[in-house]
């Protein structure tokens, strides 16, 4: 793949040379050769990485034609408008003028599109930081669902331990049901924790589940990852609420096996009380894990 994509950007050098709108968008054509490509097919994230990314990038170099960049952003096949997010998040960042009308449109876009456009504004954060950051608050609690998901994948690229107003815009959403940004919230929360901030993460989670909101999924689901072993005295006093308000134990036992895979140091003192306590689910929990073959 590599290959061809370096044949794709000698064409498009070439096409640049005489400058004709033609020429460099036959020269773009030449991408729908990548099997990774063809049939207008929803690239995965992978993909968008490794082609549209490099494409991309390739272009911002070149002083692209008005024509040509009107006909990439209108165009039916959604690697060029993947191509066109990436290059308007580097302009949304860069310009003197804020204007969010060109990224708004592909933050509606497709799935691979909307992806193109955030990792565009992740690789171009320290050209306007501050931008980004309001950027991101405001698409947080935007109606748009769309909006909200690339928002949350924004939230671990601009926190730094002190926008402590982005995790208060993940609570003001944390009690959606749609499943997809249901996820991107457990993904958000998870990278922070990964980046140093479980103690803020933590702060956040307890704040959820100590006013009685039911969020056990994401919570659970967060707490599944590596970094939730460093902070296990918090973590087991969420999770042992979690077990008193929850009834699915299926959900619990997940957690508590990722914990104990992940080597969480006091685990075995915790079900050494679970089993001698007289609380029959927690017993009942203890005998789960036991044998859980995970």
């Amino acid at each position: 793949m590599r290959t061809d994509l370096k044949e794709i950007q000698t064409s498009i050098n070439a096409a640049f040379i005489i400058q004709h709108p033609e020429s460099i968008m036959l020269a773009l054509e030449k991408v729908h050769q990548l099997n990774e490509v063809s049939g207008n097919q929803v690239l995965e994230n992978s993909n968008v990485s490794n082609i549209v990314v490099p494409l991309a990038q390739h272009l911002i170099k070149k002083n692209i034609p008005d024509e040509v960049y009107s006909a990439l952003a209108s165009s039916e096949e959604a690697i060029f408008r993947s191509i066109v997010a990436y290059i308007s998040a580097m302009d949304y960042l860069t310009t003197e003028e804020e204007n969010q009308d060109e990224i708004r449109i592909f933050a509606e876009d497709r799935r691979d599109v909307q992806f193109a456009l955030a990792l565009g504004l992740s690789e171009f954060v320290e050209k306007n930081t501050k931008r980004l950051l309001n950027l991101t608050n405001e698409w947080l609690v935007e109606k748009s669902l769309n909006k909200k998901i690339i928002a949350l994948q924004l939230v671990p690229i601009i926190f730094n331990g002190k926008a402590l107003k982005l995790l208060k815009k993940i609570n003001t959403i944390s009690n959606s049901t749609d499943p997809g940004l249901k996820k991107e919230i457990v993904d958000s929360l998870t990278k922070l924790g990964n980046n140093g901030f479980g103690e803020e993460v933590l702060t956040l989670i307890e704040m959820w589940k100590f006013v009685g909101n039911e969020k056990d999924w994401i919570v659970l689901k967060t707490f599944s990852s590596s970094w939730a072993v460093k902070h296990e005295t918090r973590t087991f006093k969420i999770i042992e609420k979690i077990i008193q308000e929850n009834e699915d134990d299926k959900q619990i036992i997940n957690c508590l096996s990722a914990l104990k895979r992940n080597g969480a140091t006091s685990i075995n003192q915790h079900l050494d009380e679970w089993t001698k306590s007289s609380n029959p689910k927690l017993q009942s929990l203890v005998e789960s894990l036991n044998d859980d073959k995970h």
